[in-house]
């Protein structure tokens, strides 16, 4: 029986607002640079990747210390035109540490409401630093979740099993009683699988990209395993794989299986409908 839903912070539950391209084009001109948010976006995705590929190197080891390093590199990635990056840096990282620099989805306040109602103890476990608990403070939307876990804290990124673990012995349930949501097919869903947790992904993309998809018919159903077999559901966006967000993780647990998909949060009440715990 599930008991506890943890939910990813960025993609699925906030987003930036304005988007971070249009906020780096904002900053850029402040320093005599006129770049496209197209351009920067680009450019983002490329020093996002490499910082991606420096943590997988690093068995996905993270420190308050090292998401400066991490947001310094990115930043200095972003603009090569500058020849100190430090004072651009610092803005851009004080602006997303507002929380009036992000947005919940819609949906999110209703949804969180009506679970917790129905029960469920809820939780932020996201790959972030300390700036997410100023976020969280600002935005009433997400209040309703009481666990908050950071990975910067952690110690561990995302898909790392010891995240999971993390999470798990937090709340003092076993993995298969918990069900993580995330908008990242491989860092947080087949990760999550692997760990023993079930799993939903969240496709935004596919809704914005394809208005008129339906989901297979199994997905009205409730949620009963944690995964539906590999003919119910479409295949992967393989930007949704490969994109900078993406990191490999062994399937070796999650072969037969993919996790549930859904284009909003509000699916969850449906797929949830027979799997309330005991209200205390």
């Amino acid at each position: 029986m599930l008991r506890a839903i943890f939910f990813d912070a960025v993609g699925t539950t906030i987003r930036p607002e304005p988007p971070v391209a249009e906020v780096y084009a904002r900053f850029a001109l402040r320093y005599g640079l006129q770049l496209t948010p197209e351009e920067l976006r680009q450019r983002f995705q490329s020093a996002f990747s490499r910082q991606r590929e420096l943590d997988r190197r690093q068995h996905w080891r993270t420190s308050e210390q090292r998401e400066l390093r991490r947001w310094r590199c990115i930043v200095q990635g972003v603009f090569p035109e500058l020849s100190d990056t430090e004072a651009i840096f610092r803005e851009l990282w004080q602006h997303f540490a507002r929380a009036d620099s992000w947005a919940c989805y819609p949906e999110v306040a209703d949804v969180l409401e009506r679970l917790a109602a129905r029960g469920y103890l809820l939780g932020l476990a996201s790959n972030f630093d300390e700036r997410l608990r100023r976020i969280y403070a600002g935005l009433p939307c997400l209040h309703r979740c009481s666990c908050l876990l950071i990975s910067s804290e952690i110690g561990w990124l995302k898909p790392a099993r010891q995240f999971f673990e993390t999470v798990a012995r937090t709340v003092r349930l076993p993995s298969q009683e918990i069900l993580y949501v995330g908008d990242d097919y491989e860092t947080d869903c087949l990760s999550a699988l692997e760990a023993g947790f079930q799993a939903v992904w969240l496709n935004r993309e596919l809704a914005a990209n394809s208005p008129n998809h339906e989901l297979p018919n199994d997905a009205a159903t409730p949620l009963a395993h944690g995964a539906f077999p590999p003919s119910n559901l479409p295949e992967p966006p393989a930007e949704s794989v490969t994109g900078p967000r993406s990191c490999p993780v062994s399937m070796r647990n999650t072969q037969d299986v993919r996790p549930i998909q859904i284009t909003n949060l509000e699916p969850l009440l449906a797929l949830l409908e027979t799997s309330s715990p005991p209200l205390p």
